[in-house]
């Protein structure tokens, strides 16, 4: 049975290692010292011996015996690798793990946001064969919704997930697929660019962000966006984002799938955010911004259109969005955002693309 190493003491982090102990499997719960006050949180989890769950879960207390900051403690012996962080701290993480990796170890970021192909093209010269010896993988987006109800405590909003998943290459897919399917719900995607742009969240936030981002600021970020953002006009403005996302899908031969659909895929419903007064699932105030900003924007909206720039498809909303969030929130989203350039694909058309993720390889074909 594989040892898992969960990277991510956030709440959708925690619910993922507690729901993989409660399989029984040894699960060591992993955070970067220092990150967004995580101190106290693994300090009570720890303290506590493991961490209280409400909400659709099978246990109400799961043991954890491993929370820790320390890298030597959390990462060595460890076979799978889940990185539940959001996207700018991805590359953190990969820094410390890459000296506990060896042949046969898996590395996967839940969700990615095509973190598999930054993650190469930052770290392939590393020493390890990320193709052959060392598998990479994501997930479209978390496999478990959680908040936070108090440090040591958190509250599940939904059962297990069913999330798509993919390797990079892709010819690794059936052999990642294959060790997740007992950890995580898994379906398997066409190659790690349809996992990438598929997050549901680059959809329902971005553009509807924009559009209530005076009430964000009155509210201090106190705004359920799913029941009281949505009107008409939004739903038109997020719709016209997904279809740009689709036309990408298109060009890069995965499966156009629209944001309605893939609710439905992981077991949920657009009655979330398409039915006036849709009930918020946690039932709880959910401070909203600037989450849904700081990672949507440059990890979703960026990279969809350099995507587009790159392979001449039309952007123009993700483009607006980009540039009207820069300004508004004195951020340059252009310049930390996930480029075709950070993924390794400036300079290739969508077939050369489409060979390099599925072959792992900028000629196309493997070894």
């Amino acid at each position: 049975m594989d040892k898992v190493a969960v990277l991510g003491a956030g709440p959708a982090g925690i619910a993922m290692a507690a729901r993989i102990a409660s399989k029984g499997y040894d699960v060591s719960l992993f955070e970067l010292p220092g990150f967004q006050g995580s101190a106290d949180r693994v300090q009570r989890i720890s303290e506590q011996g493991g961490v209280h769950v409400e909400g659709e879960f099978p246990q109400e207390f799961v043991r954890l015996p491993i929370v820790t900051t320390d890298a030597e403690k959390g990462l060595r012996g460890r076979d799978i690798y889940l990185i539940g962080v959001p996207g700018f701290a991805q590359s953190g993480m990969m820094k410390a793990v890459i000296p506990y990796l060896r042949r046969g170890s898996l590395v996967t970021f839940c969700s990615g946001s095509s973190g598999t192909l930054a993650a190469y093209k930052e770290f392939s010269g590393a020493g390890l064969d990320f193709v052959n010896a060392v598998h990479l993988a994501e997930t479209v987006t978390m496999p478990q919704s959680a908040r936070f109800v108090e440090d040591g405590r958190i509250k599940v909003a939904l059962g297990e997930t069913q999330v798509r998943t993919a390797a990079f290459p892709s010819r690794n897919t059936d052999a990642v697929l294959e060790r997740l399917a007992p950890l995580i719900r898994v379906k398997r995607a066409v190659h790690c660019l349809d996992v990438g742009l598929n997050n549901p969240n680059f959809i329902i936030h971005p553009a509807p962000m924009v559009l209530n981002f005076a009430e964000c600021e009155r509210r201090e970020g106190l705004l359920s966006l799913m029941n009281e953002g949505m009107t008409p006009a939004v739903l038109t403005c997020m719709d016209a984002v997904d279809q740009e996302k689709q036309a990408l899908l298109r060009e890069l031969e995965a499966e156009p799938i629209d944001v309605d659909s893939l609710y439905r895929e992981f077991g949920s419903s657009p009655d979330v955010y398409r039915k006036q007064g849709e009930p918020f699932a946690m039932k709880r105030p959910d401070r909203i911004w600037p989450r849904y900003t700081k990672e949507d924007v440059p990890y979703g909206m960026v990279q969809m259109a350099s995507l587009g720039d790159l392979l001449g498809v039309a952007t123009p909303m993700c483009h607006a969005i980009v540039t009207i969030l820069s300004v508004a929130e004195h951020v340059n989203y252009w310049e930390i955002g996930r480029t075709a350039e950070k993924l390794g694909l400036v300079g290739l058309s969508a077939a050369e693309i489409i060979a390099y993720v599925r072959s792992g390889h900028r000629g196309g074909n493997a070894p």
